[in-house]
């Protein structure tokens, strides 16, 4: 989805995910007027060039976490 139509006669959908992303921001919005939506295959990612994934295999925090109340006092510290 861009923020601009390139006014030719190409057509540019707009899935029932975003119809329905402006209808959570207040918008008025017909959903039956759609364009249907699917989810990607997993064939996809895999298309994806290899220099541009981002890897997530070791994406598991180790260090502390640091607990704070309302006021942003820290209040306990629980080790990694």
């Amino acid at each position: 989805m861009t923020g601009y139509a390139d006014g030719t006669a190409t057509p540019s959908p707009l899935s029932a995910i975003t119809v329905q992303s402006l209808a959570d921001f207040g918008y008025a919005v017909d959903v039956t007027a759609a364009d249907p939506y699917r989810l990607p295959g997993a064939d996809a990612a895999r298309l994806i060039d290899e220099a541009r994934r981002i890897p997530y295999g070791d994406d598991i925090w180790k260090g502390p976490i640091v607990v704070t109340d309302p006021d942003g006092r820290m209040v306990r510290v629980i080790r990694g």
